[in-house]
């Protein structure tokens, strides 16, 4: 694979240097013990940490596609999710009870309130009036 030849290719000059290698460790003894020992002809080499992306994504004609997906998912996506989320747990107490349970309880609770009363208030919370009666 000639890197000349290939010039609009952006991975041939790396095919061709591992082409290089490749036949170095196959021909010369020192480069041949650095592969075995290192695992590279050229010997220890350190170490490059990268994110492996789809080839689609680094082509020019998909360029403008990934861009507009990319700020679609900034601008609408992400907000939308903070936005059902707070819109799904503003009714709640940190504790999980619906404020306007906390609200009725702390209303009807008092020292006058006597044990056999509970049942009711609990029947009276927020959380019993939106369950589903049973048919």
């Amino acid at each position: 694979d000639d890197q000349d030849k290939n010039q609009d290719d952006p991975l041939a000059a790396s095919r061709f240097m591992q082409i290089t290698r490749a036949h170095a460790a196959l021909t010369d003894e020192t480069a041949k013990r650095n592969y075995e020992k290192y695992g590279n002809p050229d010997g220890p080499q350190t170490t490059k940490v990268g994110i492996g992306l789809p080839r689609f994504l680094l082509e020019k004609d998909n360029q403008l596609i990934i861009l507009c997906c990319f700020f679609f998912m900034l601008i609408f996506v992400v907000p939308m999710t903070f936005i059902c989320y707070y819109q799904r747990t503003k009714n709640y107490a940190p504790n999980g009870v619906m404020i306007e349970t906390l609200q009725f309880l702390g209303f009807y609770i008092n020292e006058s309130t006597r044990v056999k009363n509970c049942p009711e208030l609990i029947a009276a919370s927020a959380e019993s009036r939106a369950m589903p009666a049973r048919p």
